[in-house]
């Protein structure tokens, strides 16, 4: 009986100490723990990294519109393995993301279609076309790093306005690019920066007096752009003395008069005709004219069922903000064709339209696939040769 017993006692130990030794190698492997010496110090180093969070401030900082994975590993002394990738179901984003050392995944709805990973952007419009620091624009879409556009989901998937403003004597300038609003900090110069856009050059000189004394002549121009179609003036002053009045731009039938600063500091003036017509002290912008209209592609004309798409490639004739500076300009008026500003096969397309006030303006929207993409289809939205076009994946 007694040995009946003790061999109960050793079976029960043993298992016991399986049991233990089975515990412990599945905390090691599940955890990152491991242990050492004869006191079982623990050591947590399983770790959780998801790429695509755009700024590492403690914040909720992942987004949609990027392409990111989550990938873990045991122990810093270990390799990363990548376990989720964020992926498109239809119009659906499965975003991956790290919940403490684990990588997990939720759902979001793109509102404007999701493509390769990440939801697509809103069009993006850039008001003056560019880095342009004497005119006072704007752009609207959405900006990566915008706290309104990061979490998942984002408070907004809706396009936002963006003012350009001035910071000291620089500027924050506000621009489209890959189909996404971007800043860009422009050094004014001594001139300084006022109501978002950089001032007027003032010129000024130094010249000897009848009384043999020494004065200092100015002249200002009110505008620094220097454009035909806008109505401005120039003024100047000697010394301290009061600044003259304005003596502005006029017309005369076609041809406007354009004053403007000389280089002695006195004001000049240029006679231009203008192509389309004189009024108010400016000429008349030229008429825009636009093939495929925007109230059309506003409709994105969905192709096939399978993707927003801009399937014409057209030019439009007219003129933009910022391809009117100079006396004269190079042109008053020039032709804008769709393109594909990454190439065809990108996903992009840059397309020109005429504005309600008969200017022609652009934005950068995606070709990729839109609300009406079928769920597992083989198909995807691509730019080429200026217009997008459906193709197998």
């Amino acid at each position: 009986m007694k040995e009946k017993v003790a061999t109960n006692f050793s079976t029960l130990i043993v298992v016991l100490i399986l049991v233990a030794g089975l515990g412990m190698f599945i905390f090691n492997n599940y955890t990152g723990a491991s242990f050492h010496g004869d006191i079982g110090v623990t050591s947590l180093a399983a770790q959780c990294d998801d790429t695509d969070n755009n700024v590492d401030d403690g914040t909720a900082t992942d987004s949609i519109y990027t392409k990111g994975n989550v990938k873990t590993r045991k122990s810093s002394d270990e390799n990363w393995v990548v376990i989720r990738e964020d992926i498109c179901v239809g119009n659906v984003l499965h975003e991956g993301y790290c919940a403490g050392v684990f990588g997990v995944s939720t759902t979001v709805t793109c509102a404007n279609g999701c493509s390769n990973g990440k939801c697509n952007p809103v069009s993006c419009i850039d008001n003056d076309d560019g880095i342009k620091t004497l005119i006072a624009s704007s752009a609207s879409g959405i900006m990566k790093d915008d706290a309104d556009f990061l979490g998942v989901p984002p408070s907004t998937q809706s396009a936002k306005i963006y003012i350009d403003s001035c910071s000291g004597d620089s500027i924050n300038e506000y621009y489209c690019s890959q189909g996404f609003v971007k800043k860009s900090a422009q050094t004014c110069g001594e001139n300084g920066c006022s109501n978002g856009k950089c001032n007027a050059a003032t010129t000024s000189a130094s010249s000897g007096s009848s009384s043999g004394g020494s004065t200092t002549k100015y002249c200002q121009e009110e505008k620094p752009d220097n454009s035909i179609f806008i109505k401005a003036g120039a003024r100047t002053k000697v010394g301290n003395g009061a600044w003259s009045s304005y003596t502005y731009d006029s017309c005369s039938g076609n041809v406007l008069t354009e004053y403007s600063c000389k280089y002695d500091h006195t004001i000049k003036s240029a006679t231009i005709t203008c192509d389309y017509g004189c009024s108010d002290g400016k000429c008349n912008f030229p008429p825009c004219t636009d093939p495929d209209p925007l109230s059309n592609y506003e409709n994105y004309i969905l192709s096939s069922g399978y993707s927003y798409a801009a399937t014409t490639k057209s030019t439009t004739l007219g003129l933009m903000a910022g391809d009117s500076m100079g006396i004269p300009p190079g042109n008053q008026i020039k032709s804008y064709t769709d393109y594909c500003p990454g190439g065809d096969y990108d996903p992009y397309i840059k397309e020109y339209y005429c504005d309600s006030y008969g200017k022609v303006k652009s934005f950068i929207i995606t070709c990729a696939s839109g609300p009406g993409y079928p769920v597992g289809s083989d198909k995807k939205g691509i730019c080429q040769d200026g217009k997008c076009k459906v193709v197998l994946k």
